[in-house]
């Protein structure tokens, strides 16, 4: 355990143990934000969030080696543990977890235990990427279970990915409360991520239109309120329309949809009411796969 500033580095589960059971006391809520490092401006606005004025923050580093396939970027993933710690020194964070590929798959990588939500991961990016919700479910209930905290803490722009952990926590009985945080975004409307850099010059100038898409498809849907119902073959048209538009622009459209945010099942009736509905794309420009989402409650 080592104690650098305010914040305390821990490296093993007994050290988490031992750090929770001294400086946490039961009154206290523990706040806890999960993050493969990397850190920007998104995963400081998820850092920050205080669940009360005097609760305790613990923040994971880690590269989940299960969520990525063979033909993925574990290897390249950008690792700035350095600079990482200084942000997170910055703004107060009272302890940082790194753990250890050694505690955390002790039978190895071929032989862990795996969490499955099979209800909400067959669908979306769980088509082209089928390894990837078990590892994150996996990663994240071990996480739970080591650190124990009162709150976890998510951000939107991985909603399908919000929404497998919050059932995750509802099967389970996971006594921990999960708070979604807003996207964060670049000025011009991109989504903040680790992987915009690797975005060239040109794709970084139309990367942007991605969200803009989504916005003029939740405008459309909106100035259909209270007009008629909206059949589901009209959602399909609006999705099917913003997809080719985007694919002249230089975008491989991985999906395109409008789902329940509440269930993430398609629409399949005449939409009358939309405050609950979620657009949500995932799409490939040059070789970067940038997923963004909208809320048409926000």
């Amino acid at each position: 355990m080592i104690a650098t500033k305010k914040t305390v580095i821990l490296k093993t589960v007994a050290e988490v143990a031992s750090w929770r059971a001294d400086k946490v006391s039961k009154s206290e809520d523990l706040v806890f934000t999960p993050t493969m490092g990397n850190l920007h401006q998104g995963h400081i606005d998820l850092i920050n969030y205080k669940s009360k004025p005097n609760c305790k923050r613990i923040v994971s580093i880690y590269i989940n080696p299960t969520q990525f396939s063979a033909n993925e970027d574990f290897g390249d993933y950008p690792r700035s543990i350095n600079s990482d710690l200084e942000k997170l020194y910055d703004n107060a964070i009272d302890a940082v977890y790194l753990p250890t590929q050694a505690e955390l798959y002790p039978n190895g990588l071929d032989k862990f235990t795996c969490v499955n939500v099979a209800s909400l991961d067959n669908q979306l990016c769980s088509i082209t990427r089928p390894h990837f919700f078990k590892g994150v479910a996996t990663i994240v209930l071990k996480l739970l279970n080591i650190i124990k905290p009162t709150h976890l803490i998510m951000g939107q722009k991985d909603y399908q990915q919000f929404k497998i952990i919050e059932r995750m926590l509802e099967e389970f009985y996971v006594p921990t409360r999960i708070k979604m945080i807003k996207t964060s975004r670049e000025k011009d409307g991109l989504a903040l991520s680790s992987r915009n850099h690797y975005l060239t010059e040109a794709e970084r100038t139309t990367a942007p239109k991605l969200h803009k898409f989504l916005q003029e498809i939740k405008q459309e849907i909106i100035s259909k309120k209270d007009k008629q119902a909206i059949p589901p073959q009209l959602i399909q048209s609006l999705c099917d329309h913003a997809a080719m538009a985007l694919s002249e622009y230089g975008f491989k459209v991985e999906y395109l949809d409008i789902r329940d945010s509440k269930s993430l099942e398609k629409i399949n009736n005449n939409l009358v009411g939309h405050e609950n509905l979620v657009i949500l794309i995932a799409a490939y420009l040059g070789t970067t796969r940038l997923i963004d989402n909208i809320l048409m409650s926000n």
